[in-house]
């Protein structure tokens, strides 16, 4: 049985393998009983710039007009944060996200997507990916966001105990798998734990060129965000409309 924990606990294994005995048997089997465990030197604490809160603004409900277009959703457009994480010694980690909104996303499809999301500027137009933003007065869903990081112009920063190393940004779909395999990101795309189907979706560095996590004391992951709304046909314009999205971002132990 395989454990693991977010944040401040490290990882803790148990294997238990149980003897068997012979009700008619004169001579004894044996068997072994392994306990292991283990506990990581460093804690590490992850921080979002600007108090982690993402702000649009406050526009006039007209903003939200009609689009005209063949997609219906008005985008919002693109936003930039910062996650940094520091530990107080090398760590393996991997960042895993969690849609505290999942209920409040609007449906993406061929007609209703987020344009040119993540690094590579993608339209957007599957819900998996997605995260909340709330509900208006009126009880109807907002809209969605996307989250990635940023994998361009080397914005990724991460350094050990004898200082800033070069790395790569590399994920896997099962990061508390006692092996989780690890790939190159193709777009840095943030997959919540509560809305990817049999998915884990975690991110973490490694040296570059290569597949495997480097233990840190410090990494800087830029993040972009970027986000498209109902239009007030459908959330009104009576009533003021405020975003409401809300992620956590933990830091695993591997």
């Amino acid at each position: 049985m395989f454990f693991k924990k977010n944040l401040t606990t490290a990882a803790i294994c148990a294997a238990l393998s149980v003897a068997a005995f012979s009700a008619m048997a004169t001579d004894s089997t044996d068997t072994e009983l392994t306990i292991i465990g283990e506990y990581t030197p460093g804690a590490c604490t992850p921080v979002v710039t600007g108090g982690g809160i993402v702000d649009y603004g406050k526009h006039h409900n007209s903003a939200l007009n009609p689009t005209g277009k063949s997609n219906k959703l008005v985008q919002l457009g693109r936003k930039n944060s910062t996650l940094n994480i520091t530990c107080t010694a090398p760590t393996l980690i991997a960042v895993t996200s969690k849609d505290n909104r999942q209920s409040t996303i609007v449906a993406l499809n061929d007609t209703s997507y987020i344009e040119k999301a993540y690094d590579t500027l993608v339209d957007m137009k599957g819900t998996k990916n997605a995260f909340g933003l709330g509900s208006a007065p009126n009880g109807q869903k907002i809209g969605a966001a996307s989250i990635g990081i940023d994998r361009s112009n080397g914005g990724i920063h991460a350094a050990d105990d004898t200082g800033e190393i070069p790395v790569d940004l590399i994920q896997t779909d099962h990061w508390s798998a006692a092996t989780p395999t690890w790939k190159a990101s193709s777009n840095g795309a943030f997959c919540s734990l509560t809305s990817c189907s049999a998915i884990e979706r975690g991110y973490s560095v490694a040296k570059t060129g290569e597949l495997t996590p480097v233990a840190i004391t410090a990494v800087t992951f830029p993040l972009l965000i970027d986000a498209a709304v109902n239009d007030n046909t459908i959330l009104g314009s009576d009533e003021t409309i405020k975003l409401d999205g809300n992620v956590t971002i933990s830091v695993q132990y591997l």
